[in-house]
């Protein structure tokens, strides 16, 4: 199996909730939007270079790390340690909506999020923040999509 792995550098970001107006309109926050054209313009260049010039049909492996910035005001022997991975991220974002903005902004790779099955997501501290997402086609495991695969 082949994976392609897209590197994001920057601060992971999570989606962030729909709100909405007082008229009830519904719209998406802006820093969700710029991060998912962000991960997506990375995405394309990236296809772009690797000749993938349609979106997968097949089902979907889709693995996450997440790298986050050690807090500054952490003394020495905590950012070592974190460092050295003793120290797991417990905190905010939550790892499933830091999954759910890249899935969505990679949305240009496959036809529908729901062709992804199978897939493992990590968060962490790192000295350089930085999200790596691996997309892997299954072979011989078609998605449920209404195109006939060729």
């Amino acid at each position: 199996m082949t994976s392609y792995v897209f590197e994001i550098p920057g601060e992971p970001v999570a989606k962030g909730r729909p709100r909405y107006t007082s008229r009830g309109h519904f719209y998406t926050p802006a820093k969700t939007r710029r991060h998912e054209a962000y991960i997506q313009e990375i995405i394309s260049l990236e296809m772009k270079r690797l000749g993938i010039n349609k979106p997968f049909i097949e089902a979907l492996r889709v693995d996450m790390i997440a790298l986050f910035s050690i807090p500054a005001s952490w003394p020495v022997w905590k950012r070592n340690a974190a460092l050295a991975g003793n120290v797991a991220h417990t905190s905010k974002p939550d790892i499933d909506n830091v999954l759910k903005l890249c899935v969505d902004a990679a949305s240009i790779l496959f036809r529908d999020d729901s062709q992804v099955v199978d897939g493992r997501v990590l968060k962490m501290y790192a000295k350089n923040p930085v999200t790596w997402l691996s997309v892997t086609p299954i072979a011989g495991l078609t998605s449920q999509t209404k195109t006939k695969p060729q």
